[in-house]
C-alpha cells in the first residue's frame, strides 16, 4: 500500500489546493474567510485544528466556526489520556499559553507554566481545563473565545467520540442552514496520531514500535462506532503508528507526514 505523502510540519499555515494560504488571522477585509470559502466552493478546504484564526484551537466552537463556513475538511490532533480515552489536542501538554483552570474547578490553584502532559490526565481531570486563551495574539488577532451557536463556550479539550456526536448534532441543528448542514453530514475528518519517535512518553501506552498499541486500537475503536471510517484519512510523523492501523484496518486513507525535502517515497510504501 502506497501512503500519501504531505511534506508538512502541520504547524504553519493552512493552504489551500493550490498552496495559497487561507488564514483567516491574516486577511484584509473583514469578510474575507468566507469569501474565499464561497469563492472555492467546489475544492478541498480543510479548517486546521477546527478554525484557529477565529476560535481557540482543537475546541468545539472551533469546529463548530469551520463548519459554519463551509469546510470540506477538520483537520485535528489526537492523544490518550490516562484513562483509555482518546482527546483532541495538538501539544504534547496542555500549556498555561493556552490552557487555564475553570473558575469552578475543584483543584482550582494557580496553573503551572509548563501545563500538564496530556498522558497524565483522565477526562474528568480535563474536564476542569479551559482551553480558551490565545497563544499568538500577533499571529492571530481576530481568535476569539466567545461562545458559539451549538458549542456554547465549551472550551474544555474534548474527546474524538464527543467530537462525532458533536458534527452528528450539528446535522440536525434547526438554527444551521440547509447548506451548512448537507456539508457537515458529509465533512471528512483528517486526523493525526500524535506518537512521537523520540519521546514515547508523549502517548505513554507501551508502544513496540510495531503491534498496534492502545492508542491505534483505541482511535479504531472510537471510529467504527461513530462509522466514519470512509471519512477519515489518519496521519502521523510516526510511520510506525500508520503500519500499525494498516495491520488492523487495510481499508482506513493514510498519510505519512514528513518535514524532509527529499523524501523515500519506496521507503515510504514498502516495510
Amino acid at each position: 500500500m502506497l501512503l500519501s505523502l504531505f511534506a508538512s510540519s502541520c504547524g504553519g499555515d493552512e493552504l489551500g489546493p493550490e498552496g495559497d494560504a487561507l488564514n483567516p488571522d491574516e486577511s484584509d477585509e473583514g469578510d474575507s474567510v468566507r469569501e474565499a470559502v464561497n469563492l472555492l466552493a467546489d475544492r478541498h478546504i480543510e479548517g486546521h485544528r477546527g478554525a484557529r484564526g477565529l476560535k481557540p484551537e482543537n475546541t468545539l466552537p472551533a469546529f463548530e466556526t469551520a463548519l459554519d463556513l463551509g469546510v470540506t475538511t477538520l483537520e485535528l490532533d489526537l492523544h490518550l489520556t490516562t484513562d483509555g480515552q482518546i482527546v483532541i489536542w495538538h501539544d504534547a501538554r496542555l500549556g498555561a499559553d493556552k490552557c487555564r483552570f475553570v473558575d469552578d474547578a475543584t483543584t482550582a490553584r494557580e496553573y503551572p507554566t509548563d501545563g500538564f502532559a496530556l498522558a497524565s490526565l483522565n477526562v474528568q481531570q480535563l474536564g476542569e481545563i479551559r482551553c480558551d486563551l490565545n497563544p499568538d495574539p500577533g499571529r492571530f488577532p481576530d481568535q476569539n473565545p466567545s461562545p458559539t451557536m451549538l458549542a456554547k463556550d465549551r472550551y474544555q479539550p474534548v474527546t474524538l467520540a464527543e467530537l462525532f456526536d458533536f458534527v452528528d448534532e450539528y446535522t440536525s441543528a434547526a438554527d444551521k442552514t440547509d447548506k451548512q448542514r448537507s456539508l457537515a453530514a458529509a465533512v471528512q475528518f483528517n486526523i493525526e496520531t500524535k506518537r512521537d519517535v523520540s519521546d514515547p512518553d508523549t502517548i505513554g501506552d507501551g508502544f513496540d514500535g510495531v503491534n498496534p498499541g492502545p492508542f491505534e486500537l483505541a482511535i479504531l475503536e472510537v471510529l467504527e462506532r461513530a462509522d466514519v471510517t470512509d471519512r477519515v484519512v489518519i496521519q502521523s510523523f510516526d510511520h510506525r503508528s500508520l503500519w500499525a492501523i494498516h495491520s488492523v484496518n487495510p481499508n482506513i486513507r493514510l498519510a505519512a507526514l514528513t518535514a524532509s525535502e527529499h523524501p523515500d517515497f519506496e521507503d515510504l510504501a514498502h516495510r
